[in-house]
């Protein structure tokens, strides 16, 4: 990467990817807490329009360059090389919960982009962290590329309904997801023969049971209702495919709960799996927990 190259990467993006986020927005102003001291209140202040910096705890101040030399403690070159490892000018990064500004307020997170899986490493790696491997991903998910209605760039994965997309991502701290839905909400069917179905409350629930179970797809019908809501649309769904017997892995919180009743009671036959993940609160935690700690339990 140049001189002439790098100055073009905005500084709010490229301190977005190292994981800082502004704590303040005061127009073209944005504030962060110093990355290289502990701020009891923010002091680096970035112009977005001038794409320039200024640290009032040191008084020192510049273009991305100088920024990049003083937090990395390098010189030019040194600043050019971690800049085209970052590679800002092709990826967009995961952002802290958004600040609200009045400016903001009639807009609406718009997908700009949507592309299929496997081209953006860090997309892959928050799929590969919910224990999700890369061949299901390929088969099931959809990079998306959004911008928020604050006028931020965000990327994750999309799992595709009738509607729309079910949208899921971390943020940059690695410990806060960000979903919503995309289009309107709607449950997700893939139909089989046969008079039984699988019903799953979430997508990443179920993913987690097709890797549970080592399949790529499942022999009986499968409903995701991407919304408990959806149980009754989602029955009227299942009783016009003379549907009689559903297996059920909804979550182990109150309303996963109720779900299930639901279901058992409207569909007398059915059975409730949930105890193949007691004592997590759905599919997906209970895969991810296994997988960290080494191991995963034998189906059924």
């Amino acid at each position: 990467m140049n001189i002439k190259t790098a100055k073009l990467i905005k500084i709010s993006e490229f301190l977005s990817s190292i994981g800082l986020q502004p704590t303040k927005i005061q127009g073209s102003q944005y504030w962060y807490s110093s990355p290289t001291r502990e701020d009891k209140s923010a002091s680096l202040k970035v112009n977005q329009e001038a794409n320039s910096w200024y640290d009032f705890g040191d008084g020192k101040g510049g273009n991305i360059l100088d920024l990049v030399m003083k937090l990395y403690n390098t010189d030019l070159s040194g600043a050019l090389r971690q800049l085209d490892q970052v590679k800002l000018l092709n990826t967009f990064s995961f952002p802290q919960p958004e600040i609200r500004t009045d400016e903001n307020a009639n807009r609406k997170d718009e997908i700009k982009k949507v592309k299929e899986f496997g081209f953006n490493n860090s997309i892959t790696s928050y799929v590969l962290s919910r224990g999700i491997n890369k061949e299901l991903a390929e088969i099931y998910l959809k990079e998306i590329y959004i911008t928020t209605k604050h006028g931020n760039k965000l990327f994750g994965v999309g799992f595709e309904t009738p509607a729309g997309y079910e949208f899921s991502t971390k943020f940059s701290d690695n410990k806060n997801t960000y979903k919503r839905c995309f289009g309107s909400k709607h449950y997700t069917a893939f139909t089989s023969p046969g008079k039984s179905i699988m019903i799953f409350e979430g997508f990443w629930d179920y993913l987690s049971a097709l890797v549970h179970f080592k399949q790529t797809y499942f022999d009986s019908s499968v409903i995701v209702l991407n919304s408990t809501s959806l149980k009754e649309k989602a029955l009227t769904y299942i009783r016009s495919k003379g549907i009689t017997t559903a297996s059920l892995f909804l979550d182990n919180d109150t309303t996963g709960r109720e779900t299930t009743e639901y279901y058992l009671k409207e569909l007398p036959d059915s059975n409730d799996f949930s105890n193949i993940y007691e004592g997590f609160k759905d599919f997906n935690e209970y895969l991810v927990y296994q997988q960290m700690h080494g191991y995963m339990n034998k189906p059924g």
